[in-house]
């Protein structure tokens, strides 16, 4: 789905550019494992969410995104554990160490940023 939303965020762009309009710049983060599910809260106040470290950890990669350099304004990270995952069908470029280390909270020590579907 990430990789589908690029291509379309890249040809959204180039028409909003003919137009004269500002890009569309999108920040995702993509991380696998278990959390938990469900409604949570006071009777009145119920909302449907999803709670659990995989959940916080793709919300600060998501956040971090906007902060790596890159030619796009859109970028898409990964965690090892999606990476793993996804290894066959993304090109990537594993972020440094030192890239990384402002993901406050989290104990992942590598990132993945997407540049693109892997062809063949």
């Amino acid at each position: 789905s990430a990789l589908d939303l690029m291509d379309e965020l890249h040809w959204t762009g180039r028409v909003r550019q003919a137009l004269g309009l500002r890009e569309i710049c999108v920040s995702v983060g993509i991380n696998t494992g278990e959390s938990v599910a469900g409604c949570f809260g006071p009777l009145g106040k119920r909302d449907f969410t999803v709670i659990g470290y995989h959940v916080n950890l793709a919300s600060r990669l998501q956040s971090f995104a906007s902060e790596v350099e890159h030619d796009s304004p859109n970028r898409f990270l990964l965690s090892a554990s999606t990476y793993a995952l996804a290894r066959e069908i993304v090109n990537v470029r594993r972020l440094r160490p030192d890239e990384i280390q402002h993901m406050k909270g989290v104990r992942e020590t590598e990132a993945f940023l997407v540049l693109g579907r892997k062809t063949g």
